[in-house]
Protein backbone atom coordinates (compact mmCIF):
# COMPACT_ATOMS: atom_id res chain seq x y z
CA UNK A 1 0.00 0.00 0.00
CA UNK A 2 1.44 3.65 -1.09
CA UNK A 3 1.20 6.20 1.32
CA UNK A 4 1.70 10.09 0.81
CA UNK A 5 3.97 11.54 3.49
CA UNK A 6 3.73 15.33 2.87
CA UNK A 7 3.72 17.23 6.14
CA UNK A 8 6.48 19.88 6.55
CA UNK A 9 7.60 17.45 9.89
CA UNK A 10 7.43 14.48 8.05
CA UNK A 11 9.76 15.25 5.13
CA UNK A 12 12.19 16.79 7.94
CA UNK A 13 11.87 13.09 9.10
CA UNK A 14 12.49 11.26 6.22
CA UNK A 15 15.19 13.36 5.32
CA UNK A 16 16.72 12.36 8.94
CA UNK A 17 16.81 9.49 7.90
CA UNK A 18 18.26 9.64 4.30
CA UNK A 19 15.15 8.72 2.57
CA UNK A 20 14.88 11.86 0.61
CA UNK A 21 17.12 14.56 -0.54
CA UNK A 22 16.36 18.34 0.14
CA UNK A 23 14.06 19.44 -2.17
CA UNK A 24 11.78 17.40 -2.57
CA UNK A 25 7.65 18.05 -2.12
CA UNK A 26 6.10 14.75 -1.78
CA UNK A 27 7.05 11.55 -0.97
CA UNK A 28 6.10 8.04 -2.20
CA UNK A 29 6.96 5.44 -0.06
CA UNK A 30 5.34 2.25 1.52
CA UNK A 31 4.52 2.67 5.11
CA UNK A 32 6.28 -0.54 5.47
CA UNK A 33 9.84 0.65 3.92
CA UNK A 34 9.58 3.17 6.42
CA UNK A 35 8.74 1.47 9.32
CA UNK A 36 11.81 -1.23 8.44
CA UNK A 37 13.74 2.05 8.14
CA UNK A 38 12.52 3.33 11.88
CA UNK A 39 13.39 -0.35 13.34
CA UNK A 40 16.93 -0.31 11.78
CA UNK A 41 17.94 2.89 12.78
CA UNK A 42 16.25 3.51 15.93
CA UNK A 43 16.45 -0.06 17.21
CA UNK A 44 12.61 -0.54 17.79
CA UNK A 45 10.49 -2.91 17.65
CA UNK A 46 8.33 -3.39 14.24
CA UNK A 47 5.20 -2.39 16.74
CA UNK A 48 6.63 0.41 18.08
CA UNK A 49 8.03 1.36 14.35
CA UNK A 50 4.31 1.21 12.96
CA UNK A 51 3.20 3.68 15.90
CA UNK A 52 6.22 6.14 15.18
CA UNK A 53 4.30 6.21 11.24
CA UNK A 54 1.03 6.41 12.63
CA UNK A 55 2.14 9.16 14.97
CA UNK A 56 3.77 10.82 11.59
CA UNK A 57 0.47 10.03 9.35
CA UNK A 58 -2.49 11.52 11.66
CA UNK A 59 0.03 14.89 12.45
CA UNK A 60 0.69 15.26 9.18
CA UNK A 61 -2.97 14.99 8.15
CA UNK A 62 -3.69 17.62 10.72
CA UNK A 63 -0.76 20.15 9.48
CA UNK A 64 -1.75 19.89 5.93
CA UNK A 65 -5.70 20.63 7.14
CA UNK A 66 -4.60 23.66 8.86
CA UNK A 67 -2.01 24.59 6.11
CA UNK A 68 -5.79 24.45 3.80
CA UNK A 69 -7.64 26.39 5.74
CA UNK A 70 -8.11 29.55 4.26
CA UNK A 71 -9.98 31.41 7.46
CA UNK A 72 -6.97 31.42 9.16
CA UNK A 73 -4.80 33.98 9.07
CA UNK A 74 -0.95 33.25 8.12
CA UNK A 75 0.04 33.81 12.15
CA UNK A 76 -2.83 31.56 12.98
CA UNK A 77 -1.35 29.25 10.62
CA UNK A 78 1.99 29.48 12.04
CA UNK A 79 0.63 28.91 15.72
CA UNK A 80 -1.58 25.75 15.11
CA UNK A 81 0.96 24.25 13.20
CA UNK A 82 3.55 24.67 15.75
CA UNK A 83 1.26 23.50 18.47
CA UNK A 84 0.72 20.38 16.30
CA UNK A 85 5.02 19.85 16.04
CA UNK A 86 4.61 20.15 19.98
CA UNK A 87 1.71 17.40 20.40
CA UNK A 88 4.00 15.35 17.53
CA UNK A 89 7.23 15.27 19.36
CA UNK A 90 5.25 14.67 23.07
CA UNK A 91 3.56 11.74 21.45
CA UNK A 92 6.82 10.71 20.05
CA UNK A 93 8.75 10.86 22.90
CA UNK A 94 6.27 9.40 25.33
CA UNK A 95 6.30 6.20 22.66
CA UNK A 96 10.13 5.90 23.04
CA UNK A 97 12.07 4.90 25.69
CA UNK A 98 15.10 7.19 27.31
CA UNK A 99 17.58 4.75 24.54
CA UNK A 100 15.37 5.36 21.67
CA UNK A 101 14.23 9.20 22.35
CA UNK A 102 17.83 9.97 22.50
CA UNK A 103 19.20 7.52 19.36
CA UNK A 104 16.34 9.79 17.71
CA UNK A 105 18.12 13.17 18.86
CA UNK A 106 21.52 11.62 17.51
CA UNK A 107 20.56 11.14 13.57
CA UNK A 108 18.48 14.54 13.96
CA UNK A 109 21.77 16.18 14.92
CA UNK A 110 23.91 14.49 12.69
CA UNK A 111 21.30 14.61 9.91
CA UNK A 112 21.62 18.32 10.31
CA UNK A 113 24.77 18.73 10.45
CA UNK A 114 25.33 16.86 6.62
CA UNK A 115 22.14 19.12 5.62
CA UNK A 116 23.81 21.96 6.30
CA UNK A 117 27.19 21.09 4.89
CA UNK A 118 25.62 19.83 1.78
CA UNK A 119 23.92 24.11 1.07
CA UNK A 120 26.84 25.68 1.87
CA UNK A 121 28.00 23.38 -0.48
CA UNK A 122 26.30 23.94 -2.88
CA UNK A 123 25.25 27.62 -2.71
CA UNK A 124 27.05 29.71 -5.07
CA UNK A 125 25.77 33.04 -3.98
CA UNK A 126 23.40 33.94 -6.65
CA UNK A 127 21.03 31.18 -5.34
CA UNK A 128 18.86 33.77 -2.87
CA UNK A 129 19.36 36.68 -4.96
Amino acid sequence: MKTILTSTSTLLFLMLLGQIAIGQSAVYTSRENVSMKLTESLSISRDKANQFVLILENYSRGIEDVRRDILLSPSQRREKTVSLLKEQHASIRHLLSEREYIRWQELGRRRREVSSANIGATNTGTDFQ
